[in-house]
């Protein structure tokens, strides 16, 4: 088992509802109407996958471009 879930799209309702929800310092769990369907996440995967303007910022690639300086201060 590699850990991967596989997950078939077209089960998915157009239009999910949320039943309820709980969460803690360490996690997040959403109860899904219909089935009842339980989805946990993590906290830290939560953090890791913020999708605010600050957060992507944060992640986001700053490549340092070479200029004179190097042949200064190497």
């Amino acid at each position: 088992m590699n850990g991967v879930r596989g997950l078939r799209l077209d089960l998915i309702p157009e239009s999910p509802n949320l039943h309820e929800y709980s969460f803690d310092s360490d996690s997040l769990q959403l109860i899904w109407g219909g089935d009842r369907h339980v989805s946990t996440y993590g906290a830290k995967w939560l953090r890791d996958h913020c999708y605010s303007a600050e957060e992507r910022a944060l992640r986001k690639h700053q490549p340092v471009l070479w200029d004179k300086k190097i042949e200064i201060d190497p």
